[in-house]
């Protein structure tokens, strides 16, 4: 039997299309080599915002980061094991870190992001995600200056409506789970959280209702095209299907090569880390706690906290150091209760990173019927939705005008 769409990747990107090709009405495989949700979609930090986004390379970005990437202490930090293998990407990287090119990515951005939450809140009303969480998002720094400068930044940069300057008493009443070097900050209103791991899995349950299959895990060692037909071998079986997509995350460059060596994708692996904290009470907002270069988000009774970027090149080690790091920046802006000696779920994962910014989604050229849907950056669970969409008028249509920025042959 043939399917109309494989999948490969079952984290948010993935089944994000799954969801809109089965609402469309083909039939729809996804394989993963691992299980839903396994990558770095389960630690995203699920903040949602259609105004508040932008791509990492900014202005300024290369001068603050070549003070400080050889220390292992940095929020941008290259191994010196992977300096050689990243330089080539260092470089590219570097080109985009300038004003024209972040203004018109976040340009893009923000109209691609247009419809996210609607489109969040379609899945909730189906039944097919848990409802996103109204939530405003509190910058956190230690002086007024600072938080008068941020506030300035956030304003002049992104189309929001902010609080004013909060000082230290209202700071702390508004939010118990802050600590002593908390002392400023301000609101920026409309945002939503998603549990990232929770949104995967009730989509991949929503698209088996919907006659979806998802193939987890499932190794794959050869890719051929055979009488038009994409053919998936493996030591879990074989699949044939008609289009296919990568969806794989920083794994996807090493899929197309299975297909085709005449295009090389510009993805290179970005790695985050995160821990899980509990016992100083729930967080009432999302938190930036700036000068400490971490996101914290709201899990259950604990707190998730995220942050860094490190260059290593491919390898996966992971760095105990790094961990440390985050925990010595965050825990002067959290309350004393939090339990610092029983941190768990310390977490490293490779965010699939682009020269631009930008993800890659739309056809191979020279490949029939082969989308790719891939490099969202640190940006994955915030573009799922809309690439879900941009995905399913590629299969269904042939053209997606939203996603035209984001073609591979920019590059």
């Amino acid at each position: 039997m043939t399917t109309d769409v494989g999948i490969i990747g079952a984290g948010a990107i993935g089944l994000s299309a799954a969801h809109y090709l089965t609402k469309a009405g083909l039939s729809v495989e996804v394989f993963d080599s691992h299980r839903v949700a396994a990558g770095v979609s389960e630690r995203n930090s699920g903040q949602i915002s259609e105004k508040e986004i932008a791509p990492l390379q900014g202005p300024g970005v290369v001068q603050t980061g070549l003070r400080s990437m050889l220390s292992p202490d940095s929020s941008l930090y290259v191994h010196p094991a992977g300096a050689l293998a990243s330089l080539n990407f260092m470089i590219r990287f570097a080109l985009y870190c300038n004003k024209r090119s972040f203004e018109r990515g976040k340009n893009i951005f923000v109209e691609y992001a247009r419809g996210t939450q609607a489109a969040m809140e379609e899945m909730a009303d189906a039944g097919d995600i848990d409802r996103p969480t109204a939530i405003d998002y509190l910058h956190v720094l230690s002086s007024t200056s600072k938080a008068a400068a941020s506030r300035s930044t956030t304003l002049s940069r992104f189309d929001v409506e902010t609080s004013d300057l909060i000082g230290r008493e209202e700071l702390h009443r508004l939010e118990p789970a802050l600590g002593e070097a908390a002392t400023d900050g301000f609101i920026v209103k409309g945002h939503t959280f998603v549990d990232p791991g929770a949104y995967c899995l009730r989509l991949g349950e929503s698209v088996v209702r919907r006659g979806g299959r998802i193939n987890a895990p499932f190794m794959i060692e050869r890719i051929t095209r055979q009488n038009g037909e994409y053919v998936i071998e493996g030591p879990h079986g074989t699949s044939r299907v008609r289009q296919l997509v990568l969806a794989a995350g920083v794994g996807t460059p090493a899929l197309l090569k299975l297909i085709t060596k005449r295009h090389r994708l510009p993805i290179y692996p970005g790695k985050g880390y995160s821990l899980r904290v509990r016992g100083g009470g729930q967080t009432k907002h999302l938190l930036k706690l700036e000068e400490a270069h971490v996101g914290v988000t709201p899990h259950g009774d604990s707190i998730h906290i995220a942050g860094t970027m490190e260059f290593d090149g491919h390898n996966p080690r992971y760095n105990q150091g790094r961990v440390d790091a985050i925990i010595r920046s965050a825990r002067p802006f959290l309350n004393s209760g939090w339990d610092w000696n029983a941190t768990s779920d310390h977490w490293v994962g490779s965010r699939p990173m682009t020269p631009d910014g930008l993800p890659i989604i739309g056809k191979v050229p020279g490949q029939e019927d082969l989308i790719i849907a891939s490099g969202h950056n640190m940006l994955g669970m915030m573009l799922a939705p809309k690439t879900g969409q941009s995905v399913t008028n590629l299969v269904v249509n042939g053209v997606d005008r939203a996603s035209e920025p984001f073609r591979l042959e920019r590059y």
